[in-house]
Formats: structure tokens, C-alpha cells, sequence
């Protein structure tokens, strides 16, 4: 009868090549920084989501509007991608107080960049109650989302531009939904700093467009 012999090795006997290699997902630095949640000053302690948020969406207006909004320019792409953020921001500003959303809970949530999605959850969450946006501004925020969510405005979408995303008049009155957010939700997100922006950027294309 043929002899079997079992030998067991230890991990140590085993070559690099030959184990099992173990796969571990690192967090990014953005996942890990979503996780904090409060700050504490001299025993006071804040929520840092919501004033983050608005700051956020603040800045990024702010940066749009120093960009010259003539499309022969050649920066009216990047414009309108700052204006789309801000939005999206200033939108999950409100919702982090409405609906006590964590930055963890942005950072996981299936509405990603979605516009539409975020507008109709805070709408759902009393929006109205503090910011009063006009049905074509409304309209303005679900006209972009597309283009938003799918980063056409980050990377080169030719057949989308075609297609006429890139309309100035209607990147000019999601400018106003933007403004009209941040204006309005200034003291609900518990943001200290005085406005920096004019709640009234009004402009011939915004006053034609949606009729």
C-alpha cells in the first residue's frame, strides 16, 4: 500500500507568492475626514456639516461670479460646473440641519451629485419654509442635474454640448437658485460671516429664459 504523508507548514515556510493575497479598501482622505462630524471651542460644541456645506457652496459662487460670463471667453464651462456645486452644496447644507444628515451620510448616499434628487429632498424637508425658489429657477437646478451627476461639466461631453447643455440663460437663472439658497439659508446653517454675494445677479438672458 502507498504511504501518504501529510507535512503542515507554517506561514513562515510559505513564499510570498504562494499566499493568498488580502484585499483591504483603504478610505480616502475624504471618507475619513467625513467622519468628523463636531468641533468644540472652549467647551461649545457645533456641528461642522452644515456651516462646512454652506460655506463651501458660498465660495464656489463666489469663484463662478469672478469668471467672466461671456461664453467667447472659453470659461463658461468651468462657470457653470462651480454653479452646479454650489447648488448641490448649498442644498445639502439645509438638508444637514433639516434631516440631520452627516457629511459620512453625503459621502455614502446613492443621490451622489444628483441635483434633482437633493432638490426634491429638501423640498420634501420644508425648503420652502426658508428660501422661496421661482418655478424656473426650479427648473434651472433639473435642467443641470444631467450634466452634473454625469461630470459632463469635469470632462469633455461633445455630443452633449451639441445638444445644447451649455445654455447661457438658463446657467444664468440656476446662478440666481444658487444665490437665492445661500442668501436663504445663511442664519439656518449657523454661518457667522456677513453675505458676500448680491441676492439680485440679474441678467437680460435670465430675465428671457423659461418665458
Amino acid at each position: 500500500m502507498p504511504r501518504f504523508t501529510i507535512t503542515t507548514l507554517t506561514l513562515d515556510q510559505i513564499s510570498f507568492q504562494d499566499r493568498i493575497p488580502m484585499t483591504v479598501k483603504t478610505p480616502s482622505k475624504a471618507q475619513l475626514y467625513a467622519q468628523v462630524e463636531n468641533i468644540s471651542i472652549m467647551c461649545a460644541k457645533e456641528r461642522l456639516g452644515p456651516l462646512a456645506l454652506w460655506v463651501y457652496a458660498r465660495s464656489y459662487l463666489h469663484a463662478a461670479r469672478m469668471l467672466p460670463a461671456d461664453r467667447d471667453t472659453g470659461v463658461h464651462i468651468p462657470r457653470a460646473f462651480l454653479i452646479c456645486h454650489a447648488v448641490e452644496l448649498a442644498l445639502k447644507s439645509f438638508l444637514a440641519v433639516a434631516k440631520s444628515y452627516t457629511l459620512k451620510t453625503f459621502v455614502q448616499a446613492k443621490g451622489g451629485h444628483n441635483l434633482e434628487h437633493w432638490l426634491g429632498d429638501a423640498k420634501a424637508a420644508g425648503l420652502a419654509n426658508h428660501v422661496t425658489l421661482t418655478r424656473d429657477q426650479e427648473m434651472a437646478i433639473r435642467e443641470w442635474s444631467d450634466g452634473h451627476r454625469g461630470k459632463l461639466l469635469a470632462y469633455p461631453a461633445i455630443g452633449q454640448a451639441m445638444l445644447g447643455l451649455y445654455d447661457d440663460a438658463s446657467l444664468d437663472m440656476l446662478e440666481t437658485a444658487a444665490s437665492a439658497l445661500i442668501v436663504g439659508l445663511h442664519g439656518y446653517c449657523h454661518q457667522p460671516l456677513p453675505p458676500l454675494l448680491d441676492d439680485q445677479p440679474t441678467t437680460e438672458r435670465v430675465q428671457s429664459w423659461g418665458g
